[in-house]
Protein backbone atom coordinates (compact mmCIF):
# COMPACT_ATOMS: atom_id res chain seq x y z
CA UNK A 1 0.00 0.00 0.00
CA UNK A 2 2.87 2.35 0.81
CA UNK A 3 4.47 1.61 -2.55
CA UNK A 4 1.20 2.44 -4.31
CA UNK A 5 0.94 5.76 -2.47
CA UNK A 6 4.55 6.61 -3.35
CA UNK A 7 3.92 5.71 -6.98
CA UNK A 8 0.82 7.94 -7.06
CA UNK A 9 2.76 10.88 -5.64
CA UNK A 10 5.65 10.39 -8.04
CA UNK A 11 3.25 10.03 -10.97
CA UNK A 12 1.62 13.31 -10.04
CA UNK A 13 4.92 15.09 -9.64
CA UNK A 14 6.63 13.65 -12.70
CA UNK A 15 3.58 13.36 -14.93
CA UNK A 16 4.45 16.59 -16.71
CA UNK A 17 7.61 15.00 -18.08
CA UNK A 18 5.72 12.01 -19.49
CA UNK A 19 2.70 13.99 -20.74
CA UNK A 20 4.05 17.41 -21.77
CA UNK A 21 1.02 18.34 -23.92
CA UNK A 22 -1.49 17.94 -21.06
CA UNK A 23 -3.42 21.21 -20.67
CA UNK A 24 -5.34 20.46 -17.44
CA UNK A 25 -2.98 19.55 -14.57
CA UNK A 26 -5.77 17.91 -12.54
CA UNK A 27 -6.01 15.13 -15.10
CA UNK A 28 -2.40 13.97 -14.79
CA UNK A 29 -3.07 10.81 -12.76
CA UNK A 30 -6.06 9.54 -14.74
CA UNK A 31 -4.50 10.29 -18.14
CA UNK A 32 -1.21 8.71 -17.09
CA UNK A 33 -2.98 5.56 -15.89
CA UNK A 34 -4.99 5.21 -19.08
CA UNK A 35 -1.94 5.87 -21.26
CA UNK A 36 0.64 3.69 -19.51
CA UNK A 37 -1.26 0.81 -17.88
CA UNK A 38 -3.40 -1.99 -19.22
CA UNK A 39 -7.11 -1.15 -19.18
CA UNK A 40 -7.83 -3.69 -16.42
CA UNK A 41 -5.06 -2.35 -14.15
CA UNK A 42 -6.05 1.25 -14.88
CA UNK A 43 -9.66 0.47 -13.94
CA UNK A 44 -8.63 -1.11 -10.64
CA UNK A 45 -6.37 1.81 -9.72
CA UNK A 46 -8.97 4.41 -10.65
CA UNK A 47 -11.61 2.52 -8.65
CA UNK A 48 -9.29 2.32 -5.64
CA UNK A 49 -8.66 6.06 -5.67
CA UNK A 50 -12.42 6.70 -5.91
CA UNK A 51 -12.97 4.35 -2.96
CA UNK A 52 -10.45 6.30 -0.90
CA UNK A 53 -12.16 9.58 -1.80
CA UNK A 54 -15.59 8.19 -0.91
CA UNK A 55 -14.29 6.85 2.42
CA UNK A 56 -12.82 10.21 3.35
CA UNK A 57 -16.00 12.07 2.44
CA UNK A 58 -18.07 9.56 4.39
CA UNK A 59 -16.06 10.03 7.59
CA UNK A 60 -16.09 13.82 7.23
CA UNK A 61 -19.87 13.87 6.74
CA UNK A 62 -20.37 11.59 9.73
CA UNK A 63 -18.22 13.78 11.96
CA UNK A 64 -19.79 17.04 10.79
CA UNK A 65 -23.34 15.73 11.23
CA UNK A 66 -22.54 14.51 14.75
CA UNK A 67 -21.02 17.87 15.64
CA UNK A 68 -23.97 19.84 14.23
CA UNK A 69 -26.54 17.67 16.00
CA UNK A 70 -24.66 17.85 19.28
CA UNK A 71 -24.38 21.64 19.04
CA UNK A 72 -28.06 22.03 18.15
CA UNK A 73 -29.15 19.70 20.93
CA UNK A 74 -27.08 21.53 23.53
CA UNK A 75 -28.40 24.92 22.39
CA UNK A 76 -32.00 23.73 22.64
CA UNK A 77 -31.57 21.89 25.95
CA UNK A 78 -28.51 23.29 27.80
CA UNK A 79 -29.34 21.36 30.97
CA UNK A 80 -28.51 18.13 29.14
CA UNK A 81 -24.78 18.90 29.33
CA UNK A 82 -24.80 17.66 32.93
CA UNK A 83 -26.09 14.25 31.81
CA UNK A 84 -22.93 12.95 30.16
CA UNK A 85 -24.19 9.38 29.63
CA UNK A 86 -27.32 10.54 27.85
CA UNK A 87 -25.37 13.02 25.75
CA UNK A 88 -23.00 10.38 24.36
Amino acid sequence: MVILMLAMHLAGALGRAILPDLTIPDQVISTLMITVLLPFAAGILLASSMAAIMSTINSQLLQSSATIIKDLHLNIAPEEIKKEKKLT
